[in-house]
């Protein structure tokens, strides 16, 4: 997928985008996409899409907020450091919160399969997201389930002259 996709998205939002990872049809679980570089001399955004496919009863163990319990794992490539946020906002309000759920709690005791995306901006949920340049595994969790891993290089004006 193309880097220069994922900022057109609008961030945060909570419907599928162009840059929402696709899931094989057997596939359950959660993945996420974002751009291989960011530089942010050109970027004031470091933007994560995801997707998950999942049974209703994990809905229910978070009692219908499945998307504000995901944690985001950046793990600097170099130095080993860990930084992890969840996705609940801490400068935003979240836009369109109604379309993360939209089911009934009989519908979820019938242990249906939901399709749920989130299309966020690390900067809204973790503002002290550090701005040098570092490469990064980045992944999600969700209670019991983790993502596929992504490498991402966070560029800046200081070291592209």
């Amino acid at each position: 997928m193309n880097d220069n996709l994922f900022f057109n998205v609008l961030l945060p939002s909570y419907s599928k985008s162009n840059c929402s990872p696709v899931f094989a049809n057997d596939y359950n679980g959660l993945l996420i996409a974002m751009p291989t570089k960011i530089d942010l001399s050109e970027h004031v955004e470091i933007p994560i899409c995801g997707s998950f496919r999942v049974l209703s009863n994990l809905i229910l163990q978070t009692q219908g907020k499945l998307i504000e319990h995901v944690m985001i794992t950046f793990i600097d490539c170099e130095t080993q450091q860990s930084l992890s946020f969840d996705l609940m906002p801490d400068k935003e309000p979240i836009r369109n919160k109604e379309e993360t759920l939209d089911i009934t709690s009989k519908t979820l005791e019938d242990n249906y399969i939901f399709d749920m995306y989130f299309n966020i901006d690390v900067f809204n949920f973790f503002s002290n997201f550090p701005q040098h340049k570092a490469n990064y595994s980045v992944f999600a969790t969700v209670l019991n389930i983790q993502s596929n891993t992504l490498k991402t290089s966070i560029l800046t004006n200081e070291f592209n002259g």
